[in-house]
């Protein structure tokens, strides 16, 4: 009878352990999913004062423009200051889907391809270009473009950080 007590204890201290293992683990993901959201929030509140600061300086672009004096514009757009590693990693582990939709995660991979390295250099060799081959016409509408693109980058991440609060 000692014996079957014994193991009747073995195996109610295992699935203890294994129950108490699980509850660890499960708050364990549960803590780093939170800090993640938090990161995420972060990034985006981030990445948006970047782009008042991007909008500060197109004004200033707007206004070099329309005075004539874009020759007298020395402003550059950082693009690559753009913060999007939470949201690349959560996107690569599939969390980012259980907190945000489809046109919210579009949104966030749209600003990611326009806010980059790439685009940086692409910009900033615009407003190069129409310094060196002044027509007024054509560079307003290059600093529309981005100023619109701004917008939207802008709008579109405050939609996404309200959703994560």
């Amino acid at each position: 009878m000692d014996s079957l007590l014994q193991g009747v204890g073995v195996f109610i201290g295992i699935v203890a352990g294994v129950i108490i293992t699980i509850l660890v683990q499960t708050y364990r993901a549960w803590r780093s999913e939170k800090q993640t959201l938090k990161n995420l929030e972060f990034e985006i509140s981030l990445n948006v004062r970047r782009i008042d600061d991007w909008l500060e300086e197109s004004n200033k672009w707007r206004n070099a423009v329309n005075s004539d004096s874009l020759q007298t514009y020395n402003g550059y757009f950082d693009l690559s200051k753009a913060l999007f590693a939470t949201a690349n990693s959560m996107l690569a582990t599939g969390s980012l889907y259980r907190h945000l939709d489809r046109d919210d995660i579009a949104s966030l991979q749209l600003a990611g391809a326009d806010l980059n390295a790439n685009v940086q250099l692409l910009m900033n060799n615009h407003i190069l270009y129409d310094k060196a081959n002044f027509v007024k016409q054509d560079a307003a509408i290059h600093v529309d473009f981005w100023e619109n693109k701004f917008k939207e980058h802008k709008a579109n991440m405050q939609a996404i950080a309200r959703k994560l609060k």
